[in-house]
């Protein structure tokens, strides 16, 4: 009868297995209630392995709370809009669903709701969606806060907000926040559109980096 060989201490099969057991003790770990699940997890002995983080289920997703920060669940809040079951009735509406599209990494969704009469918009479809991942990859999001709108008429609004993130591309430890104008339209069809977003006009309130973002234009602007 043939036997099965224990693996050789240090071979790449025993780290493999060794990985493996390190892994299986995760225990999900919440950060704040607008930051998604992640797992915190102890590496084996000797075997400094970083934690991933751990996939967050459809339930659990629809049951925390919305990243938009507007005290309901994600179901009871930008869900429908994100899954294109409902049409976002207001201007603040669908600047809080872009927000929670660019924290769930949805870029399509930001491409959907931009207008194409958008001076963000370069007029390629996947070009722009190129721009949004890549802000998407470099952003961590931590917050959205809106404080106040302006409507000239029912069809277009102003509104003003602002955004806290943390750019992994250059400080991962650093909090960054800013203010920004985004412009909304809406048309015959009673659609909402995201036309575009008025950026700080102080240079030092750049985060070093997004202003490397011009083809297409991609601001903070949700």
């Amino acid at each position: 009868a043939s036997s099965i060989r224990a693996p050789c201490p240090g071979s790449m099969l025993a780290q493999r297995q060794s990985m493996r057991a390190a892994t299986s003790t995760c225990a999900p770990h919440r950060i704040g209630a607008r930051a998604r699940p992640s797992a915190v997890c102890s590496a084996g002995k000797g075997f400094g392995v970083n934690a991933k983080p751990a996939a967050i289920t459809p339930a659990e997703l629809l049951a925390a709370p919305c990243s938009c920060g507007s005290s309901l669940s994600y179901a009871n809040c930008c869900h429908a809009f994100i899954t294109k079951k409902a049409k976002p009735p207001t201007a603040e509406a669908l600047l809080r669903s872009r927000y929670t599209a660019y924290v769930l990494k949805n870029p399509d969704y930001i491409a959907d709701t931009t207008s194409p009469e958008s001076q963000e918009h370069p007029g390629s479809r996947n070009t722009y969606i190129q721009s949004v991942k890549t802000l998407q990859r470099r952003a961590e999001w931590k917050g959205l806060t809106i404080y106040k709108q302006e409507s000239p008429n029912p069809d277009e609004t102003f509104i003003n907000f602002a955004a806290a993130w943390i750019d992994k591309a250059t400080d991962a430890t650093k909090v960054m926040s800013r203010d920004e104008d985004s412009h909304f339209v809406r048309d015959k069809q009673r659609t909402w559109w995201y036309m575009g977003s008025k950026l700080p006009e102080k240079p030092e309130e750049q985060p070093a980096g997004f202003a490397g973002f011009q083809m297409p234009k991609i601001n903070l602007g949700f």
